[in-house]
């Protein structure tokens, strides 16, 4: 029937069948494994390995790895870093830094200033009281509530504060 061998000692339990096996030292840890998968469980911790990828928690820390190449790393609620082939991935560090790629198209923050690059052009903003948005042929200066400009190629507006 497949049983090769179990046994038993005061907390600590060992079973093997074919190729999959289960092991604990009870109430601390529990190990399964089988030619598919391996999975261990502990107090505050958890992971797992698949042909697909690895994955785990440990407190407040996770990490995924796929054969894909996707890349996942939280640790709570401060630093996430997720990363998905080709070319696109999330890097926060709450609350003092955020990036953001997609492609050509990077989003980073670093409190006060935004800025925003592609190939389209680029974008600054600090503390959202000056915006400078530059395009290839466009763009605007806005440094609120002092002015606003704005220009393209067949024209160029300036609005200054009236009193």
């Amino acid at each position: 029937d497949g049983f090769d061998n179990k046994s038993q000692i005061l907390n600590f339990y060992q079973r093997r069948e074919n190729d999959e096996s289960f092991q604990t030292f009870f109430p601390l840890y529990g190990y399964w494994t089988s030619p598919l998968e391996s999975r261990f469980l502990s107090w505050g911790i958890f992971w797992y390995r698949t042909p697909e990828g690895k994955a785990g928690w440990a407190y407040v820390y996770h990490w995924k790895e796929t054969k894909g190449g996707e890349v996942t790393r939280i640790f709570l609620p401060l630093y996430w870093h997720l990363w998905r082939p080709p070319d696109w991935k999330l890097d926060v560090l709450f609350p003092f830094y955020t990036r953001y790629r997609d492609g050509d198209l990077t989003i980073t923050s670093v409190p006060p200033v935004v800025w925003k690059k592609s190939p389209e052009g680029k974008t600054v903003s600090v503390l959202f009281l000056y915006l400078r948005d530059r395009q290839t042929e466009k763009g605007s200066t806005t440094f609120f509530p002092l002015f606003n400009y704005n220009y393209n190629a067949r024209r160029r507006m300036w609005f200054p504060r009236r009193r």
